[in-house]
This record gives structure tokens, sequence and C-alpha cells, in this order.
């Protein structure tokens, strides 16, 4: 969960000053970040739907909050991990096309955020857009996105379990050797 706090309230109101074309108020991103708590609780709670409309009312104010707080790392944090919730939202109705087009947006958010790369996080999102991915039949893309998460956290067994599944799915089991030899055992030395 987000939290606010006095100093981004005062952050807010000194970016605010400074950036005339747009004013943001510090009760106005704390009012954000309350409903986006209040969407995170209604997604655990299985109020798909609810979370849903609150999160699309919440996109649809990110980027000019975002225009004020360019250089606040909590700005891009809040608009990657909305991108994040509704991708699952979405996920969890079965509107794939619209999770993976999420789970896009939330791992290409910024390049420079240290949230959205390099951590367990950003391997869930991978796995998560993976697995929509699959579900759909497109099992390339989704063995891609399994690669580029277990590169990015090693030890997450479920990018490794569903890249193994991915393969057997796609029949590319039968045409890589290392995996042969898996298969058929030591007698597989000499099918290699």
């Amino acid at each position: 969960m987000v939290s606010g706090s006095k100093a981004n309230s005062a952050s807010i109101h000194q970016s605010a000053a400074i950036n005339s074309s747009r004013v943001v108020h510090a009760q106005e991103f704390d009012v954000s970040v309350t409903m986006l708590n209040i969407a995170i609780i209604l997604y655990h709670i299985h109020e798909y739907a609810h979370s849903l409309s609150v999160l699309k009312k919440l996109f649809q104010n990110i980027e000019p909050i975002k225009e004020v707080l360019h250089n606040i790392a909590i700005a891009e944090y809040f608009h990657w991990n909305m991108l994040r919730n509704l991708a699952g939202i979405y996920y969890e109705q079965s509107q794939l096309d619209m999770a993976i087009l999420h789970y896009k947006q939330a791992i290409n958010c910024d390049s420079t955020f240290i949230k959205a790369y390099n951590n367990l996080t950003a391997a869930d999102g991978l796995v998560n857009r993976g697995n929509a991915f699959k579900e759909i039949g497109r099992v390339t893309e989704a063995i891609e996105d399994y690669i580029r998460a277990v590169n990015i956290r090693p030890t997450k067994l479920e990018a490794h379990a569903n890249l193994a599944l991915a393969y057997k799915d796609s029949l590319q089991i039968s045409s890589t050797p290392e995996l042969k030899l898996m298969k058929y055992g030591s007698s597989g030395l000499n099918a290699c």
C-alpha cells in the first residue's frame, strides 16, 4: 500500500508553486493515495469491478500529477502501481488483452525507476504477463517473459516452472538437446 506523508505534502506544494500550469494540492494527492489503497483492498476482497472503476478514475488523473511531480519518485511508484493493479484486475476478469497491455505499460513505465526493474516485483509482472500470453495461446511471448523473469530473479521458482510448462506446451522440448537428455535420461546421450 502507498501512504502519504507530510514530507510528500511539502514537496507537492513546492512543485505546485514552481509549475503554475497545473496546481496540485497535497490534499488532492492524499485523496488519490487513499483511493488507490481502497482499490487495492477491493481487489483483495475480489470486488474486481468496483476496484477497476476506482482505478480507472485514478488513472485518468495520474498524468497531470506526474507532470507536476516529475522529480518525485512517489509519482512514478503511484503510476506504476496503478498499472500493475489494473493489469491484475483485468487478468482476474479474463480480459487478457487488457491485462497484457497494462502489464507491458507497468514494466516499461520508467527505466530509471528502480521499483519497476531488477527486483521481485518486475519478475512478478513478467510472470503474470507471461501467464496471460500463455492463456491466449501466445506461447512464444510467454516464454520470452518467463526467460526475462528468470534473468531478473534467478531464484524465482514460479518463473522456472512456468517456462518449463510453456516449452512443453509449445513442443519446443523435443528440439532442445539439454531437455531431451532430461527427458530420456542417460540413454538420451546417444540420441543427441
